[in-house]
């Protein structure tokens, strides 16, 4: 073996629990959802509040971002400083929809091809 491989086993053997899987979830999450998934019973709604936190931060962020612009144009004239952090803000913001969107989307095209296989 060479050490690349020892490396690359050892980040493998690490606990599940420091592993993430992005937007604040990690894989006991998504090991606790497909236990719920399986098993008798429903979804908690803890686990759909988990599924819709992206959006809910998507919210957040176009609050935090029109209070900021906001507080710029009540000032007076923009800084060509303040017109780029701006611009990098909302491109940044419209990252993050895109990315949520699409991470959404996928999924859901996931669940639809479920359904279908099990039709």
């Amino acid at each position: 073996m060479d050490i690349t491989s020892v490396s690359a086993l050892a980040q493998l053997a690490q606990p599940a629990s420091q592993a993430k899987a992005g937007y604040g979830f990690s894989l006991a999450d998504v090991a606790r959802f497909e236990q719920a998934y399986q098993g008798p019973g429903k979804v908690q709604e803890k686990g759909l509040a988990n599924m819709m936190a992206p959006l809910n931060r998507i919210g957040i962020e176009a609050t935090q971002f029109a209070r900021e612009i906001g507080a710029i144009t009540r000032t007076g004239e923009i800084a060509p400083s303040q017109m780029m952090m701006l611009t990098m803000k909302a491109h940044e913001f419209m990252f993050q929809c895109e990315l949520t969107a699409n991470v959404a989307n996928r999924s859901s095209d996931g669940v639809q091809q479920l359904f279908r296989q099990q039709s």
